[in-house]
């Protein structure tokens, strides 16, 4: 469900308002003991954004609960076009 308000938040603030559209890009990668995800769009970018809306303020809030300080969102600009959000979760091989 974090990834499905990430993705959904790139394409309502990103592609949605270009007459084009445009592309997301979603990758997963797992360095040492963290999984990271990253949701790439080439859209309208952050510009005066700040990425504190209620879907992202949810997420950050779901994070804190699941994982305290051990998880990280970021949100940033992704050049020339769009923007980059990361999520970084604890990886337990075990589970």
């Amino acid at each position: 469900m974090l990834l499905m308000s990430v993705v959904e938040n790139a394409i309502k603030h990103g592609l949605e308002p270009q007459a084009a559209g445009g592309t997301i890009r979603v990758e997963a990668r797992r360095e040492g003991g963290r999984l990271i995800v990253t949701v790439n769009d080439d859209g309208s970018g952050l510009g005066e954004k700040l990425g504190n809306g209620v879907g992202l303020t949810n997420l950050r809030d779901r994070l804190r609960a699941l994982y305290a300080d051990r998880a990280r969102f970021t949100l940033e600009e992704n050049f020339p076009h769009g923007a980059r959000a990361t999520i970084e979760i604890p990886y337990d091989e075990e589970h």
